[in-house]
C-alpha cells in the first residue's frame, strides 16, 4: 500500500514538472493524472528500450501524453 501512495506522488511530482515544461493549458488535477499515467508510459517505453526505467522517462512519457491531450483538447 506505501509503494501506491510513492508511486502516485512521484506520478504527481512528475505531471507537475512535465506541465511546466510543456506549458499545456489544463488544469492541475488533469496534469497529476496523466502524469501518473504519462509515468507509467514512459516507464513501459524505458522497458521496451531495454532500460531501466527512471525519473527521465517518466518525464518524457507525461509530456508525450501531455502533448497528445493538448492536441486533442486544442488548449496548446
Amino acid at each position: 500500500m506505501f509503494e501506491l501512495i510513492i508511486y502516485l506522488a512521484v506520478g504527481a511530482l512528475i505531471g507537475w514538472i512535465a506541465g511546466k515544461i510543456m506549458k499545456v493549458k489544463l488544469s492541475l488535477v488533469m496534469r497529476i493524472i496523466l502524469g501518473i499515467c504519462g509515468s507509467a508510459v514512459g516507464s513501459i517505453i524505458a522497458n521496451v528500450m531495454g532500460f531501466s526505467g527512471g525519473i527521465l522517462f517518466s518525464v518524457i512519457g507525461a509530456c508525450l501524453l501531455l502533448f497528445i491531450v493538448g492536441r486533442i483538447s486544442n488548449k496548446q
